[in-house]
């Protein structure tokens, strides 16, 4: 239903926000100073629940390529290992959430995601 969906979104975003508060310390710890450009922000007024599910899923498979190529990246540094261990936990959790969201996606579990 709309409601667990809608909470268990805001349990993702808790757990992204988790994942940029522990890469922010690494990026510090190696003396990096990331610079984020932001996206556009879309108009939310505009969006059904089936939008904003399709649109996670595109951003979370994004992260899910992206985490998997820094993983790659570091893999056989052992100066890197923690990080790399990190990643991989935080890749587990982006798996989780695409797996989610896929799930949502279909119409016998979100009733409310037909196409609009």
């Amino acid at each position: 239903s709309s409601p667990a969906i809608k909470q268990h979104l805001k349990e993702h975003m808790d757990e992204e926000t988790g994942h940029i508060q522990l890469l922010q310390s690494y990026l510090s710890h190696f003396g990096a100073r990331p610079h984020v450009a932001r996206k556009q922000i879309i108009d939310l007024p505009k969006l059904t629940l089936r939008k904003i599910l399709e649109t996670d899923l595109e951003l979370e498979l994004k992260a899910v390529e992206n985490y998997s190529m820094a993983i790659a990246a570091l893999e056989g540094d052992p100066k890197f290992s923690s990080v790399r261990v990190t990643l991989e936990n935080i890749l587990i959790q982006e798996q989780d959430h695409v797996h989610d969201i896929t799930r949502w996606l279909r119409e016998d579990l979100c009733p409310t995601c037909k196409s609009d």
